[in-house]
């Protein structure tokens, strides 16, 4: 059973028609019974909920053209269109003065908060010898705003004793934990750049972003410390490495890492760790704060990167703030707040979001994608994921999140009795109609959606979604189970994550909302694929200026040159995206300009709009389609989600247990290409539904590098890959 945002159709009168009498008593007990309450409850909402204000608020316009009689003119959010914002706090122009600000207004609140580990057991799996870890996790242990601020004055103290200049650039190559935030602040702090590089990048890439970087001082973690070992030739302007230590392996206990930490005080200036760092901080007088300014580096992040070597976008004080300040005009937090942070703070979304907690006083729970859920690889049966202890009220999740979500309640409730279907399918309707009309639907929450809700901690209020686009049905499904906003936003790391935002009251989807308050965005004609501004609904590829806008790549004057142009004395990003504006101002993402591929026989598809609606099968984790100028038709490499493949599999009769060769298997293979190929009808056009397909047996991800840590398809490198399979596949 799948949830989708279809109207009815002959086929769902037909399926109705064939349920058993006791379903169809059940559906209209229901029916009786909802009417039944919307008379009971009509006048208490209308006092008390008025869903006339949210129909309101979600239909009001959300941006406006500046000159209004020019199609090619840009567009401004409707309470920005006087003058662009340009800070959260006026007295804070730079990130250390919104961290001090925090600081000072919730020194007692908590702040940073990391779970404690009670036990690690581990298990080596006798086919392959490799040793798998299962952690049995306690409560988060809290540190306050003002306890975590004396470990950042105290890395600052130690930044000190190291003598480097002004503006010395230092590395951050770790994951995602507490000890990064704190660095990355002191850097603020004293006037250095913080230079980020993806966890799992492997090691020629490290060492580029490193030496690119000019770095001179590397923080990473223990378990790193081998590869860092690795380039150590390759990396001669590196003068101190501080390392956090492995939460899983005990450096003390670990004769191999202190023989690699030996080797690498030999090799560089220091080698120490994190902890050691903070006490020399704490025994060294501090010395006077350095002036900065909202136009000096904060970031030069570099991007895990789709295509080639991985480019460092130049981000200043102001342009970081400009996107904490767009952000701020619609994501309102407290110390009541709780955010959990699992995607890599390398990556703009995390590491902003973060930014915009803090600023408000909120709780960060750290955590990771392994030990997330109850059933994360890392957490010990029996064990709560870190969200259920957590109890987030703020999620930030990629597209890819959703997608997992949305398929995993779809796949639990197609596999309940016929009766529980039933219910579920009445109440999600009468949940997502009265939703739509701006009611709530509190008995249905608290009875019917409440074991969902508790798979997110319980406690969300707020979904927020980035990285790249959601499609409609995942959204709405996600926005109707957990009742809370799922909101989109646009935006590259060019635009410090931030470019367009949708308000938490628009009840629409499919949108990712008007221009951030601080920048405005312009639509630029592609008329090779027919986009322009004139259109009747204008199109074109979205152009962002303002605050938030980058200032180039690091050493990179030639993609500088092609990413960024002038129009009208304001320098513009080209993002490559292709958008239209909807009648109320909002932007909606409808191409990318190379994702688009013309097939022989002239059409044009939209590989990432096919890829998107094919992600939401039950039979699928991950995909990439492909095409060619030279062929008419599509074909897709397809990572498939074992457990519902095993048993389509099983009901094919196929009786082998070997992963591999259930993926190989001729029968599988063509009954999941019939499985997607009736899931797309309707929704794309004959050229757009693939023709050939193959499985893939190992799943993708960053560490096999054909991910990105955004989990956006790498795709030149899967073609690399699977080379010789997508040659096949066209024949």
């Amino acid at each position: 059973m799948s949830y989708t945002l279809a109207s009815t159709t002959g086929d769902d009168v037909q399926e109705r028609a064939r349920k058993p009498l006791y379903l169809k008593a059940i559906a209209g007990f229901a029916k009786l019974l909802f009417i039944v309450c919307d008379v009971i409850t009509f006048i208490p909402f209308q006092i008390f909920d008025n869903p006339q204000r949210k129909l309101d608020e979600s239909a009001k316009m959300k941006a406006l053209q500046i000159n209004q009689t020019d199609p090619n003119s840009a567009y401004r959010n409707a309470d920005s269109m006087d003058k662009l914002q340009s800070t959260c706090f006026p007295d804070c122009p730079t990130l250390d003065s919104i961290w001090t600000k925090a600081c000072v207004d919730f020194e007692s609140s908590l702040c940073m908060g990391t779970r404690q580990i009670v036990r690690i057991v581990e298990d080596r799996d006798t086919t392959t010898g490799q040793v798998n870890q299962k952690i049995q996790f306690g409560e988060y242990k809290w540190e306050t705003y003002g306890e975590v601020n004396r470990k950042v004055n105290n890395v600052s103290n130690s930044l000190d004793s190291l003598a480097l200049q002004r503006n010395g650039h230092v590395v951050i190559f770790s994951e995602t934990r507490a000890e990064w935030m704190i660095t990355a602040q002191s850097c603020f702090r004293k006037c250095f750049p913080v230079v980020t590089v993806y966890a799992t990048l492997g090691e020629e890439a490290v060492a580029y972003a490193i030496n690119e970087s000019d770095g001179v001082v590397l923080f990473t973690t223990a378990a790193h410390l081998s590869m860092i070992q690795k380039i150590s030739d390759r990396i001669p302007q590196i003068g101190h490495i501080i390392y956090f230590e492995d939460p899983y392996k005990s450096t003390i206990d670990n004769l191999e890492r202190q023989e690699t930490i030996t080797f690498l005080k030999s090799k560089f200036k220091s080698c120490t760790s994190f902890e050691s760092f903070l006490a020399t901080g704490e025994n060294t007088p501090p010395s006077p704060k350095p002036p900065n300014d909202r136009e000096d580096i904060a970031m030069i992040m570099y991007t895990s990167g789709t295509t080639g070597k991985p480019k460092g976008c130049v981000l200043s004080h102001k342009n970081i703030i400009g996107t904490l300040t767009g952000y701020s005009h619609i994501v309102k937090l407290n110390p009541t707040d709780t955010y959990i942070a699992y995607l890599p703070q390398s990556h703009i979304l995390e590491c902003c979001a973060e930014l915009v907690g803090y600023s408000q006083g909120c709780k960060v729970a750290y955590s990771s994608p392994h030990t997330l859920i109850d059933t994360s690889i890392k957490i010990l049966p029996g064990t709560k994921g870190d969200i259920g202890v957590a109890q987030p009220t703020v999620i930030v999740a990629v597209p890819a999140i959703i997608n997992r979500i949305y398929k995993a309640v779809n796949d639990k409730v197609s596999k309940s009795s016929a009766i529980s279907k039933e219910i579920f399918d009445i109440c999600f309707k009468r949940r997502k109609a009265r939703y739509e009309k701006g009611y709530s639907s509190l008995l249905i929450d608290r009875l019917i959606f409440g074991k969902i809700k508790q798979s997110l901690g319980g406690k969300t209020k707020l979904v927020i979604c980035g990285g790249a686009f959601l499609n409609v049905e995942p959204q709405r499904f996600i926005n109707i189970c957990f009742g809370c906003p799922v909101i989109q936003g646009f935006g590259l790391t060019e635009t410090c994550g931030g470019a367009t935002l949708t308000n938490l009251h628009d009840l629409t989807t499919g949108i990712v909302g008007p221009p951030l308050t601080t920048c405005e965005i312009r639509l630029r004609e592609w008329a090779e694929a027919n986009y322009s501004p004139t259109n009747r609904i204008p199109q074109g590829e979205i152009l962002i200026h303002g605050d938030n806008v980058c200032q180039g790549f690091y050493k990179n004057e030639e993609q500088t040159k092609e990413a960024f142009v002038e129009i009208e004395g304001k320098r513009w990003f080209c993002s490559g995206d292709i958008g239209e504006i909807c009648a109320d101002g909002s932007l909606k993402i409808i191409d990318r300009k190379k994702d688009l591929i013309k097939l022989s026989h002239g059409e044009y598809v939209s590989l990432s709009k096919i890829e998107g609606f094919l992600l939401t099968n039950i039979y699928v984790d991950n995909v990439c389609i492909y095409a060619s100028v030279d062929h008419n038709q599509l074909v897709v490499l397809l990572v498939p989600n074992e457990n519902n493949v095993r048993e389509l599999g099983a009901k094919l009769g196929v009786t082998t247990q070997d992963w591999k060769s259930i993926c190989e298997n001729k029968m599988v293979k063509n009954s999941v290409l019939k499985e997607l190929q009736k899931f797309v009808e309707g929704k794309l056009l004959k050229h757009e539904i693939p023709s050939q397909i193959y499985l893939c047996h190992e799943l993708w991800t960053p560490a096999s590098g054909l991910l990105t840590e955004a989990m956006k398809l790498k795709r030149k490198v899967i073609e690399t890959r699977f080379k010789s399979q997508i040659n096949d596949l066209f024949k």
